[in-house]
């Protein structure tokens, strides 16, 4: 009769009745990257068949994987990953592993012996289950049935050192299978943790802290503390927790991706050794390293590779680095950005950054509403975020909240004191709320800070402007030109001022300019013909008010000149129906009725011109230059009309 040979080599040999070893006490037996953790500190009195399983598990990992579950230059290297490290998930190597299988391999792989299979015949009874479409009976449901090739291959090997025995397999007649072990005080702290994830990620932390001080070498979990303490800005600690993961560890890429995300989000430049680590991560096959490289090449805005590295890749971390590239690449659809971050919320840690950036692409969007409720999240999981702070400010400005604006801004300003964007949108706050001083104060302190910022010279110019100080603005003006040569609404607002002191030349070469940076400036074509007006070519100054019109046709002010310019060019109805066209869009301006006044009168409607000037003179502040001309007009029309 033939006998059957089964190679049960998993490491090493002990007899389990008896309790024999062939060895020294304290000396690591067996095939490095087969032995178990117990096995690697050469504690040979604790091993037991869960060891066998451990290696056994090896085994079923390289057969699926095709590489080994533990590798290394050295033998001490891969001691070292038996004893700290975690393989690489299965589903993340071949995506053809059902999950139910997956997770019976990483049942056998744990860490300690109480939490793997007591032996080959409790592995082989969840290989079954996973072969009959059934989930393993020592972990949560899978989401997918095993394949009957590659279960059935596993349940042969499993099966194989069952019937080898070694001491370790039941008779058919031993009963029901001893129940799993409950779970470790550690990984009841980890399940509450899991519970509270997203409604108290602080709590969450706390509690993963405690079974981290338990089992201090289970690198999920201290991945997961790291992102929690990440999720409500608790940068420091979380970087420890990263920190502690061994980059050469199964999870080490992981730890590098989360902080250069981390980095990245507070605007730091992300360092060379942290470079490196992406690097080493970017060669791996799986995820991490798709992760990797997409974060590279969005570190050097090589937007489009970044986008081609993650195309298909699932997960809350792509989707978190898809919003990223969207709302930071200046052709990026922001649309598309919250719906990643929107993702990202969904199914990842309750990122504070998440809220804050979809926050801050919803406010581009003009989403404005939407925003404030973004941001305001944001805040209340990082109240140290002064950036959400200035978003939320720049919402509410925009909503016409100025007082919500400046309590945020000065939030902003208390958090970081030298937050330059922080100083200049609160100068523009306090213009708008008519605090000149202040907001000229604010302006100047950022431009302190912040020397070359092209816009903060010219919202300065704007405020001196208010004040009186028209030697000044221009300086800033030239200043803000100086260092951004196109930036039209400085050209636009000096060529006013020149205009304004008889410099008809001057004004004429700035509204060339700011046309030319900004062919779509209206204002810059009323300027221009009010010097061609001056100059006496009416013809362009209405070829400029008509250009104006169509760019802009809701301007009263572009209606009133045009009207000015149809009646010298004696196109009296032409001027009727621009000065009807003005007081329509601005009812409340005495000019547009004194306007129509003088084109109503050079038709002869002297009862129409009467009752205009009248109007006129009703909504006249005491001080309106036209005053005593329109009370002459009035005179000139009575005696016109035979009245005394």
């Amino acid at each position: 009769m033939a006998t059957l040979g089964f190679l049960t080599d998993f490491g090493l040999a002990k007899s389990v009745a008896t309790g024999s070893k062939l060895t020294r006490t304290g000396q690591a037996l067996g095939t490095p990257g087969y032995m178990s953790p117990e096995q690697a500190r050469g504690e040979v009195s604790s091993l037991t068949p869960a060891t066998d399983v451990w290696s056994l598990g090896c085994v079923l990992y390289e057969l699926l994987a095709g590489r080994p579950a533990f590798e290394g230059e050295t033998t001490a290297a891969v001691i070292g990953r038996v004893l700290v490290g975690e393989p690489t998930r299965l589903e993340s190597l071949r995506g053809g592993v059902p999950r139910g299988l997956a997770l019976v391999v990483r049942v056998c792989l744990a860490k300690r012996t109480r939490d793997r299979y007591r032996d080959a015949a409790g592995l082989r009874e969840d290989l079954e289950r996973v072969l009959r479409g059934e989930r393993p009976r020592r972990r949560p449901p899978g989401h997918a049935r095993a394949r009957l090739g590659i279960a059935a291959l596993a349940l042969t090997v499993a099966g194989a050192a069952w019937a080898a025995g070694a001491g370790t397999a039941r008779t058919p007649d031993a009963g029901p299978p001893e129940a799993p072990p409950g779970p470790s005080e550690a990984e009841a702290l980890a399940a509450r943790a899991r519970a509270v994830r997203q409604s108290d990620p602080r709590g969450a932390a706390e509690l993963l802290g405690r079974a981290l001080e338990r089992e201090p070498g289970t690198l999920d979990w201290r991945l997961e503390r790291g992102l929690l303490l990440w999720a409500v800005g608790d940068w420091e600690r979380a970087r420890r927790e990263w920190d502690l993961v061994p980059p050469d560890s199964s999870r080490g890429a992981a730890a590098a991706l989360y902080r250069a995300m981390e980095e990245r989000s507070r605007r730091i430049a992300v360092g060379p050794a942290l470079r490196a680590e992406l690097a080493t991560a970017a060669r791996s096959p799986g995820r991490e390293g798709r992760l990797a490289r997409a974060i590279l090449d969005s570190i050097a805005e090589r937007w489009g590779p970044a986008r081609e590295a993650l195309a298909g890749l699932e997960g809350w971390e792509a989707a978190l680095e898809r919003g990223y590239i969207e709302a930071n690449d200046p052709r990026g659809d922001r649309a598309i950005a919250v719906r990643e971050y929107t993702q990202v919320l969904a199914e990842g840690p309750p990122l504070a950054l998440a809220w804050g950036n979809r926050g801050y692409a919803r406010l581009v969007m003009g989403e404005l509403a939407a925003a404030i409720g973004d941001l305001t999240k944001a805040i209340e999981l990082d109240a140290r975020n002064a950036t959400n702070y200035l978003n939320r400010g720049e919402a509410f400005r925009e909503t016409g909240d100025l007082d919500g604006a400046l309590r945020d801004l000065e939030s902003a300003l208390t958090i970081r004191p030298g937050f330059a964007d922080a100083l200049a949108n609160r100068a523009l706050v306090r213009r708008l709320k008519g605090d000149m001083a202040g907001a000229l104060d604010d302006y100047t302190e950022a431009l302190r800070l912040s020397p070359r910022d092209s816009r903060a010279y010219y919202s300065r110019g704007v405020v001196r402007t208010k004040l009186g100080d028209l030697d000044g603005a221009i300086a800033d003006f030239g200043t803000s030109l100086s260092l951004n040569p196109r930036f039209s609404p400085a050209h636009q607002d000096r060529g006013v001022i020149l205009y304004d002191r008889g410099d008809r030349e001057g004004a004429r070469r700035d509204f060339e300019a700011a046309l030319a940076c900004d062919p779509g400036n209206a204002s810059s074509f009323m300027g221009r013909a009010r010097v061609r007006a001056d100059d006496g070519d009416l013809d362009a100054a209405l070829s400029d008010l008509d250009a104006a019109l169509r760019l802009d046709p809701r301007s009263a002010a572009a209606y009133n000149y045009r009207g000015n310019v149809r009646g010298k060019l004696n196109d009296h109805d032409g001027a009727l129906a621009d000065f009807t066209a003005a007081i329509a869009l601005a009812p409340d301006d005495p000019f547009h009725y004194a306007g129509r006044a003088f084109a109503r009168f050079s038709k002869r409607d002297l009862e129409g011109a009467e009752a205009d000037w009248t109007k006129a003179l009703e909504l006249a502040p005491s001080g309106w230059p036209q005053r005593k001309r329109a009370e002459r007009e009035l005179e000139r029309i009575r005696r016109a009309r035979g009245d005394r």
